[in-house]
């Protein structure tokens, strides 16, 4: 399959991915089959066009009907793919929000933990007519996330604190680990099935993300194939089996498991295994998504 990529940013990171998996990416001129992008294209190609990221006004979230609190904090991410119709899975994620453990240090989006949640409240925040209308009239393919409040009020278990297209805190890497096939068989709905199970994503950096976006050059040591299955290069380049980062976002890295306690050991082990000077990385993600899931489960709204 050919496909072309739009980004300025992590989708990038799909492009030795796809080669991985015996795609070709091209360039948007280049007739191909799909487009993978990461904006709202204002002209679009002939072929399907996968993705573009777009925050709702909030006076469109009110308009479409929901409990809207945008002054609160981001507690959980809840997302589903669209394409003229949900598919059938719904996930829900705990984000990392700073630098540093236990919400310390400069904010930015530092990991993610993720799995399956099969819950009424939650599909219902899916159902409005006027979002699906909307997402029609866009054309628009791929996940769309709800940022959601844990603060209840009497009619609600949480409130919508922002609604948009796509997935923040790269949740899209979370959700592409649990693949079973092909990547863009996933993107184009020829294998739409997630394994239902555990994703955890860290974000590896090095001093002085997140203040500047580039440093001196650095060789990126401790990527083996092993190794590069669960790891999403973002600032870090191959060359002749050697990888070498200029920015300092090295990569994203990646795990699953049946249970979150073993796909965060796996995904600190991968970040744990790249050599890079002044290396950054969270530690706690156990502990954050552990409590987000308790969260939820004193709400009724998962089983433990």
């Amino acid at each position: 399959m050919r496909i072309a990529i739009v980004s300025s940013g992590s989708l990038n990171a799909l492009r030795g991915v796809l080669a991985l998996e015996g795609d070709e990416v091209v360039d948007i001129s280049n007739r191909p089959d799909v487009v993978i992008a990461d904006r709202l294209l204002d002209n679009r190609p002939a072929c399907p066009v996968i993705g573009g990221d777009y925050r709702f006004p909030d006076l469109v979230v009110r308009a479409f009907g929901y409990d809207h609190r945008p002054e609160h904090r981001v507690d959980l991410l809840v997302f589903r793919w669209f394409d003229m119709g949900w598919r059938s899975q719904t996930l829900v994620g705990f984000p990392l929000t700073t630098l540093m453990n236990e919400d310390l240090g400069p904010r930015c989006e530092a990991g993610l933990a993720c799995r399956f949640i099969d819950n009424v409240d939650v599909k219902r925040l899916f159902e409005s007519d006027q979002l699906v209308e909307s997402l029609k009239r866009m054309r628009y393919s791929g996940f769309v996330t709800f940022g959601l409040s844990t603060i209840p009020t009497e009619s609600n278990p949480f409130g919508v604190v922002s609604l948009q297209t796509g997935v923040p805190y790269n949740g899209l890497f979370n959700a592409l680990e649990s693949v079973s096939g092909k990547t863009s068989d996933f993107f184009t709905g020829e294998n739409p099935h997630l394994l239902e199970s555990w994703t955890t994503s860290l974000l590896i950096s090095r001093s002085p993300f997140p203040h500047a976006a580039t440093s001196d050059r650095v060789f990126v040591r401790g990527i083996t194939p092993d190794v590069q299955k669960h790891l999403w290069l973002l600032d870090t380049t191959s060359y002749k089996k050697s990888f070498y980062a200029d920015g300092t976002s090295i990569a994203l890295a990646t795990a699953w498991s049946s249970t979150l306690a073993e796909a965060t050991r796996r995904v600190l082990r991968t970040c744990r295994s790249i050599d890079v000077p002044f290396k950054q990385f969270r530690t706690d993600l156990l502990t954050v998504a552990s409590a987000g899931w308790r969260g939820l489960h004193d709400k009724a709204l998962v089983e433990m």
